[in-house]
């Protein structure tokens, strides 16, 4: 009897824990169809890869798993994301790569979230950058970030 889903979710509860044998990884493999990789500690640390991270995830490929890449760290597009992986010898395209700026930004340029489509941040260049490609006006952000850093003045219409 392989594991249910539900065991396979309970597994994941508390942590990452190492597969006590060849028989419950298989049984892992089996209940769940995608996998999120964070990036950070999990398939580098700093400038190296962890020793088994291209291995991992040919492996899940090749069982014909989906493979997402995610970090919290909101100091680095997408796109920088994206480069590092492909610096450590690891491939993904930019619809794999999920950053905290990469949600961000799909979530407040989605629907009526932002009425005037216009954000003001207290935040990163990499998180400001998300937010324009996603059609968002910025203001604020750092210096460099594609604007003055400073809040856009505007004469709002009454």
């Amino acid at each position: 009897a392989g594991l249910s889903r539900a065991e396979a979710g309970r597994m994941a509860v508390g942590g990452c824990r190492r597969l006590s044998s060849v028989t419950r990884g298989r049984e892992l493999l089996a209940a769940v169809d995608t996998f999120l990789l964070d990036c950070d500690g999990v398939l580098w640390d700093g400038p190296r890869d962890i020793g088994g991270a291209a291995q991992l995830l040919g492996g899940l490929r090749a069982s014909g798993k989906r493979v997402y890449f995610v970090s919290n760290n909101c100091s680095r597009s997408r796109d920088a994301v994206l480069a590092k992986l492909r610096a450590l010898g690891l491939q993904a395209g930019p619809e794999l790569v999920y950053s905290t700026a990469r949600c961000s930004a799909l979530y407040l340029g989605t629907g009526t979230r932002t009425r005037h489509r216009k954000v003001y941040v207290l935040g990163s260049q990499a998180l400001c950058g998300e937010l324009r490609a996603a059609g968002l006006r910025v203001s604020g952000g750092p210096p460099g970030s594609g604007e003055d850093g400073a809040e856009e003045e505007e004469e709002e219409e009454v």
